[in-house]
């Protein structure tokens, strides 16, 4: 109950949160004479929240005509271009996108101030460098690379090896498939620096995106590969590990996918899969339920009227949880976890049939929240630790345990 009552009190703080920095972008843009040094620090601060989140706040018609007149005036060239314009601008507009991007950067060159400078690099360098680098992408089978334009999800920043917590997985050389998470393509690249890392995705952007982070940290052993992994047998590879996690749960047959997958991994080979608990997905299937019987499909308005809603709810309502999970705060996560054109969800019996049907072996689910003590407390053996029926039995009393998806280990038998 306590922990239930966190998470309430714990979403409408992030709301709130959230509502007061887009109240705050509004009075800068509507009175930006208002503005002193720590109010100007303050807008470099959303501009990267903007920037990060993809633009996913409304803006009012009165900030849009503050907007457009600022790039306007910057279009003209005719006055001395003013940093905090430039944030502000960056508050509401993705500036690599704007058509005053070259303007901005000849001005940096002038420019000595470390938090303009950050935003220059961040919202038109390092975008333009992975537009450029689409070029050294491979493809796989037939799609299009026509979606540079598309925005890298989630945006990830390299923090220290530290940041991941998986395990690594061999001392030796080994062949790894990541499916569609670029940034654990990159750590696992870390971790296994012998290994040739094999990351694929089906958003180009994401790619270039962690191409460039690679570059920049030196990081050599990852091949980056745009495609469907369901083509995945043309690149004639055997894996010793394969990481496909949120992915099979989107497909129309995700035991069809699953099974490419397994036909790929070695003898011996090892899985880390992830699927979605239905009993942990109440919020989200709450949420979809409202957007049916509202006749609302996607839309960026539909989206942000959605989030709106979300916002006048009680704490104890249905779909409040939804507002705990960091995908609610990005425009394309947000748009993927309540408008996703499929999602299977499961339950662990369900898995557990579909490990039998694939002949794997469940090894054990990867922690990722502090319920899971519970059950290790209950059961310290391994082999109860690997009996999915007591899991099963264990998500029945604590339905909150895999609200992060269910995250496991398979292996597949040795010859």
């Amino acid at each position: 109950m306590a922990l239930n009552y966190l998470n309430k009190v714990g979403a409408k703080t992030r709301l709130l949160q959230e509502d007061k920095r887009i109240a705050a972008r509004k009075t800068y843009a509507l009175k930006r004479s208002f503005l002193d040094r720590f109010r100007v620090n303050k807008i470099y601060e959303i501009a990267e929240i903007c920037f990060k989140n993809g633009y996913l706040w409304p803006e009012t018609p009165e900030e849009t005509v503050v907007i457009d007149k600022l790039i306007e005036h910057i279009r003209g060239g005719n006055h001395a271009i003013i940093p905090r314009d430039i944030a502000l601008i960056a508050c509401y507009r993705p500036l690599y996108k704007t058509d005053i991007a070259d303007v901005i950067l000849q001005a940096a060159s002038q420019v000595n101030n470390p938090e303009f400078q950050n935003l220059v690099t961040y919202a038109i360098k390092e975008p333009r460098e992975e537009k450029a680098l689409v070029s050294d992408i491979v493809t796989l089978g037939d799609i299009s690379k026509d979606q540079t334009d598309d925005m890298p999800y989630p945006r990830w920043t390299y923090k220290g090896k530290n940041m991941h917590q998986a395990e690594a997985v061999s001392e030796n050389p080994l062949n790894i498939l990541i499916v569609n998470s670029v940034m654990s393509a990159f750590y696992a690249a870390l971790e296994q620096p012998t290994s040739q890392i094999y990351a694929l995705d089906s958003n180009i952007a994401n790619l270039a995106y962690g191409m460039r982070i690679g570059k920049e940290q030196n990081v050599n052993n990852i091949k980056y590969i745009h495609g469907d992994f369901m083509n995945i047998q043309q690149l004639n590879i055997e894996f010793e590990y394969i990481h496909a996690a949120g992915v099979l749960s989107h497909l129309e047959e995700p035991l069809a996918g699953w099974n490419v997958l397994n036909s790929v991994l070695c003898d011996g080979g090892l899985m880390h899969i992830g699927l979605y608990s239905k009993r942990a997905r109440k919020a989200v299937n709450a949420a979809r339920s409202y957007l049916s019987d509202s006749g609302m499909s996607y839309s960026l308005d539909n989206l942000r009227a959605f989030r709106a809603h979300v916002k006048t709810l009680k704490s104890d309502d249905a779909m409040m949880p939804i507002a705990l999970m960091p995908q609610f705060y990005s425009l394309w996560e947000c748009r993927d976890l309540i408008f996703p054109p499929v999602e299977h969800q499961f339950d662990i019996l369900e898995i557990k049939e579909a490990l039998k049907t694939l002949n794997l072996n469940f090894v054990n689910f990867v922690k990722n929240d502090k319920r899971m003590d519970l059950f290790y407390e209950a059961f310290p053996s391994e082999e109860e630790r690997a009996d999915l029926n007591l899991w099963h039995e264990f998500e029945q009393r604590n339905p909150e345990t895999f609200i992060g998806m269910y995250h496991f280990m398979c292996q597949k038998p040795a010859t």
